[in-house]
């Protein structure tokens, strides 16, 4: 079946948020129609389905036809001297090692390849043997602490999104007077007008807009239409001016001051961000207690930094140096992709070693599993996870989060994005996905610097400024991406960098990743940087980060 019918097949689905398992595809893709076949199942399928398996397809299609008798598949054809294209001849004999391992793909839903077939740094996480670590000697402070974590903001059924019309003008206007009031109050613009209120005869204007359209004209001078809920006026920024620095997106919400100019719009001598004010106090917790912070594990992919992972957990366990810091960490956060997911993106499956979402969280949970009994673990998704594409993305359903309690976790399980305080510290935990679109909106911003991207939301007070391009946004009621309550600590993931800063009291953590480099990251020339770990003291507010390469 061509690879055009397969990424339209599964594109059907994972546009809907449904993740289709390995039988499930190969089911429909080895039907007569493909398409077509998808498209009727698509729509006889139950609002708020997560996973196609086999057993559903039949269900919608009937039962899959069985493979022709052995008698009528030999055929007798012409000897030729070449090969077939594409390699070995069907039916060749394969050796011990080869059968052993189908034998054990057969069983798991496991691909065959990796390290054990020939694959330069690839790692079974399957086969990953954390037992036996043993516990520290020293005595772990953490471990005699209750819980202490409070959700302030968690999205999971409480979703009005419901992709009418209505839904996107709730959106927007909640967007535009929320970040509108922060500049009022922050920004000195408490008498900004609205548009169609603006004085022509003032010596000043302010005004506060949403930024609609942005260009250059020949003379290399900026234009910005700014519109409000009463019209929309052109903002002059000349070439020569401080100002034409200054990069604007799209849908985020500014202040400008400046003068009328003779063609009816404003010439601009001022331009300011919601921000974040200066000079506040940072929250700290009562006792030394520790938060660590990890995102992008990817389990289920054939790059799974597996012996990373088992320093990391020998760590935690107390047994691999740093017991200091090791025996204070109470909380560990997880920024999303958690796994590799499945129909990400084109031709993924060549890079998978675990090809059933539902075995991809068991082993993620089984990995879990060996961290101290302490520690309590924040669990969101990402734009791999088993959840809806579109933001804020609800917790992982029900049923996922059995495995984990099924293998003794002690896990909470959050949107994304989600906030929360932990033993009083402000966290505000976001995957990330936007920094795709600020990356390619914004220049010189690049995916080795995340804290850029990261600095801009919180200048902008939305995670999510552009609307429209690569991150998927729901249109709720009220717009769950804006930054209301500042944090004390700001984490994200996504881009598989790291690195800690402080941005006006604000910690900013981009949280690593458990991925060796992919061969898409390879095709871009981009370098991860991968198991890393951020760790905060919520008392000292101290920072380490630890490396486990």
């Amino acid at each position: 079946m061509g690879s055009e019918v397969q990424r339209k097949v599964l594109d059907l689905f994972t546009s809907r948020g449904i993740l289709v398992t390995a039988q499930a595809g190969e089911r429909l893709l080895d039907s007569k129609d493909p398409l077509s076949n998808a498209e009727q199942v698509l729509a006889a399928l139950p609002e708020g389905t997560l996973f196609l398996t086999h057993d559903v397809i039949d269900g919608i299609l009937g039962p899959s036809p069985p493979p022709p008798k052995e008698e009528e598949e030999v055929q007798e054809s012409p000897v030729s001297a070449e090969p077939p294209a594409g390699g070995e001849e069907k039916g060749g004999e394969r050796n011990e090692e080869e059968e052993e391992w189908e034998e054990k793909g057969e069983e798991a839903d496991i691909e065959l390849g990796g390290r054990e077939r020939g694959g330069e740094g690839k790692e079974h996480p399957h086969l990953l043997d954390l037992n036996g670590i043993p516990d520290g000697t020293a005595d772990f402070p953490a471990r005699g602490l209750g819980s202490n974590l409070e959700v302030t903001f968690d999205i999971t059924g409480c979703s009005t999104s419901s992709g009418d019309i209505s839904g996107f003008q709730h959106y927007f206007n909640d967007r535009y007077s929320t970040l509108r009031e922060m500049i009022r109050k922050h920004r000195g613009y408490s008498p900004a007008a609205k548009i169609s209120q603006l004085d022509p005869h003032a010596a000043e204007l302010r005004l506060i807009g949403m930024v609609k359209e942005c260009s250059t004209t020949k003379a290399g001078n900026k234009m910005v239409d700014l519109e409000d809920d009463t019209g929309v006026i052109t903002v002059f920024i000349p070439k020569d001016s401080d100002l034409a620095r200054t990069t604007l997106v799209h849908d985020e919400v500014i202040g400008v001051a400046g003068k009328r100019d003779n063609r009816g719009g404003l010439r601009a001598e001022e331009i300011v961000f919601p921000d974040i004010p200066i000079g506040r106090k940072r929250k700290k917790a009562e006792y030394p207690v520790a938060a660590a912070f990890c995102s992008d594990i990817h389990v289920g992919s054939d790059t799974f930094l597996g012996e990373a992972w088992k320093r990391f957990v020998e760590f935690m366990r107390g047994s691999g140096g740093d017991e200091e810091w090791a025996g204070l960490i109470k909380y560990l956060v997880v920024a999303g992709d958690l796994v590799d997911g499945i129909g990400i993106y084109p031709k993924q499956e060549e890079e998978l070693v675990i090809h059933d979402i539902g075995k991809q969280y068991e082993e993620l949970a089984r990995l879990f599993s060996y961290l101290p009994d302490h520690l309590e673990i924040i669990l969101m998704p990402g734009n791999h996870d088993a959840v809806r594409p579109a933001e804020p993305q609800p917790a992982l359903a029900a049923p996922l989060q059995e495995i984990f309690t099924d293998h003794g976790v002690n896990a909470r399980f959050l949107s994304n994005p989600s906030s929360f305080s932990l033993e009083g510290v402000k966290v505000l935990a976001y995957h990330g996905r936007s920094m795709d679109d600020l990356l390619s909106a914004v220049p010189g911003l690049t995916y080795e610097h995340p804290l850029e991207a990261m600095r801009i939301m919180l200048q902008r007070r939305h995670m999510a400024p552009i609307y429209g391009s690569k991150t998927p946004l729901a249109p709720e009621n009220e717009d769950h991406m804006i930054i209301r309550d500042i944090p004390d600590i700001f984490v994200t993931g996504h881009v598989h960098s790291a690195g800690m800063e402080l941005y006006r009291g604000v910690l900013l953590i981009n949280s690593s990743t458990w991925q060796d480099q992919t061969s898409y990251q390879k095709m871009h020339n981009f370098n991860p940087v991968p198991a890393k770990l951020p760790v905060v003291n919520l008392q000292s507010l101290e920072c380490r980060v630890f490396d486990f390469l």
